[in-house]
């Protein structure tokens, strides 16, 4: 591992630091920041921690990796900010399978504005739980949703009308079956107890009913009742007028908007 000494006296151990730190800002499954960083003289290595209590939420472990995967961009955008560029090794050892990336062979060079001005948003952002509303979202931001998705190496599947119902309906049922899940149940409690360990969820952030949408009913092909108006498309092939729908924000005052990274 080698890396170039920048004109600064900084150090590159106090930017590995400082990019760990700004990582644990990332979003995770029910805020468990499921992380934990190793910083080296000259590398820095991410390792993910496994929670009992998510052992039925994600048994498989794909929610604790993704939200690893959160804390690794976050990480990186934050050594760019300050002008470092790493090598990224993923899966760097088959010997330790919770070892999930290592950033080594630092270069330095100029700071990123780009990466400046996320890092920003880093330390701005939160997760807001309330309901949506059926505002259009525009296309200029679904374009750059999708470049900044295919920068990472990945696919942004923008659904049309018919999947957002289907999706709609499937995640209707999962939520009314996880609702009479008692070991679920159990684990979603866990996490909404834990204030003032700097994880979990305080209760104050979830919403007070489940986020209402529009689903067509059952098998019998009649519409559902016209809960909330999350899509315009939605409301036209159920018969959803404007007046039936209820707001979208209902019972989420200022109040009740999350803070939380998670």
């Amino acid at each position: 591992m080698s890396h170039e000494t920048p004109a600064t006296d900084r150090p590159l151990t106090t930017a590995l630091a400082e990019a760990a730190a700004t990582a644990g800002r990332a979003p995770s499954v029910h805020n468990t920041q499921p992380w934990r960083w190793r910083v080296l003289p000259d590398a820095l290595e991410l390792r993910m921690v496994r929670y009992p209590k998510l052992a039925v939420t994600d048994p498989e472990g794909r929610l604790l990796t993704l939200s690893c995967g959160a804390a690794l961009h976050h990480a990186r955008t934050a050594l760019a900010a300050g002008g470092w560029t790493p090598v990224v090794e993923r899966l760097p050892d088959p010997a330790e399978p919770e070892l999930l990336a290592r950033l080594t062979s630092m270069r330095h060079s100029g700071g990123d504005p780009d990466a400046m001005r996320l890092v920003q948003c880093v330390q701005a952002r939160h997760t807001d739980r309330r309901p949506v509303s059926d505002e259009p979202v525009p296309p200029a931001a679904i374009d750059e949703i999708t470049g900044a998705a295919a920068a990472e190496g990945a696919r942004l599947q923008i659904l049309g009308p018919d999947q957002v119902l289907a999706l709609a309906s499937a995640a209707g049922h999962a939520g009314a079956v996880e609702a009479t899940d008692p070991q679920l149940r159990e684990e979603l409690a866990y996490w909404t107890s834990r204030a003032g360990t700097g994880t979990g969820l305080p209760p104050e952030v979830l919403p007070a009913q489940a986020p209402q949408t529009t689903v067509p009913a059952g098998t019998s092909g009649a519409p559902a009742p016209c809960r909330s108006g999350r899509a315009t498309t939605a409301r036209r092939r159920t018969g959803c007028s404007s007046a039936t729908r209820t707001s979208p924000t209902a019972g989420y005052g200022p109040a009740r908007r999350s803070r939380r990274r998670g």
